[in-house]
């Protein structure tokens, strides 16, 4: 017996609501997952869920667990932006994105741009991470920097990761003190420059007299 066409649409479009209710469920449930689980199992799970979807809604939700407090699940969340062709929109969230893939040969060429995302590295649990951290900050440079970095060279559990802070805050106060000789040393060679041509324009001067008189 065939079914009268409308009842047929009917059909189809119910199937449709409910597979795109299904779906939207699904999405939901998993952005709840990736972001409140309580293991990194279960955030984990939410990421790969989440990696088959590519809209804005997603793609923020990724960004957000770059910072997870697992290493598993920052890299998961680096896999699932970089399968969509997913490129940091801002200096700052390149840092973020970086210091997540640990690719940290790139970080200090970011410079100021990376100093709040290295701060926050600096709490993360993997004494890598903050190792690595505290080096990247050593080679930006920033003064800003020593404050954070005497704190963790004063608290932190791992030597490693305290002999990286002190090594770092040795190269910043090096580069301070190398820019304050420089500023301390400009008036004083204004002064040679000024000097000089002082006495170049009497000797002129003078000159212009003696011919004079001649």
């Amino acid at each position: 017996m065939k079914l009268p066409l409308l009842s047929t649409m009917s059909i189809l479009l119910c199937a449709f609501l409910c597979l795109g209710l299904s779906q939207a469920g699904e999405l939901e449930e998993a952005i709840k997952t990736a972001q409140e689980g309580k293991t990194p199992e279960e955030r984990l799970a939410g990421i790969e869920i989440l990696a088959k979807y590519d809209d804005q809604q997603t793609t923020t939700v990724l960004i957000g667990r770059l910072w997870d407090q697992d290493e598993a699940v920052r890299l998961a969340a680096v896999k699932a932006l970089e399968k969509r062709g997913w490129k940091p929109p801002s200096e700052p969230i390149e840092a973020q994105y970086l210091i997540a893939k640990k690719d940290w040969v790139k970080i200090p060429e970011l410079g100021e741009d990376a100093l709040n995302s290295l701060v926050k590295a600096l709490k993360l649990p993997q004494s890598d991470v903050r190792e690595k951290a505290c080096w990247a900050l050593g080679e930006i440079g920033d003064p800003s920097a020593l404050e954070h970095l005497r704190n963790i060279y004063r608290h932190d559990k791992s030597p490693q990761v305290r002999m990286a802070a002190k090594s770092a805050m040795d190269k910043i106060q090096a580069q301070v003190l190398t820019e304050q000789k420089k500023r301390e040393e400009r008036p004083f060679i204004l002064y040679l420059i000024i000097g000089a041509l002082a006495v170049i324009l009497l000797i002129m001067f003078v000159s212009l007299i003696r011919s004079r008189k001649r």
